[in-house]
């Protein structure tokens, strides 16, 4: 993945940059957007099923204030990630309207993964891939949430 400084030049401004983010990515790249195939999508929604059920059950998680939380406009939820639960627990409390139709998640590489079962999970709870080794990474991701909140 070219650097962010590379991507960015006079030839190519940072509005067109914005609204076509997919120019800088090769298609295995292009693969972490796509829907899931039917079967992964029957898995991701039991593993979700079974998140909410472990988190409210072992956690005693209590939500409040969801009501306040649009469901038809954009929000950002950004945890100060006191552990590695709390994508778990941010999950669990959303509903599923927007847990499946509005949530995109970024993961650090160096976590989410290092393995084929972490990138497997990771593809079903549709993670994005965050380098920071790789700076246009996150740009990229930045660039893929403003182009999908101006199509809504």
């Amino acid at each position: 993945m070219a650097k962010a400084s590379e991507v960015i030049t006079p030839a190519i401004s940072l509005q067109q940059f914005l609204e076509h983010p997919e120019r800088i990515l090769n298609e295995r790249q292009k693969r972490w957007f796509q829907p899931l195939v039917p079967v992964s999508a029957w898995t991701s929604k039991i593993l979700v099923r079974l998140n909410r059920s472990l988190m409210y059950r072992l956690f005693r998680l209590h939500v409040e204030g969801l009501e306040h939380v649009s469901q038809q406009s954009q929000f950002v939820l950004i945890p100060n990630h006191y552990s590695y639960l709390d994508p778990f627990l941010i999950a669990a409390a959303l509903d599923g309207h927007r847990l499946r139709q509005t949530t995109y998640w970024g993961g650090w590489v160096g976590v989410t993964f290092r393995t084929p079962l972490q990138r497997l999970a990771s593809r079903l709870a549709g993670v994005v891939p965050i380098d920071p080794k790789r700076e246009c990474s996150l740009v990229w991701l930045l660039g893929q949430l403003y182009s999908r909140i101006r199509q809504t």
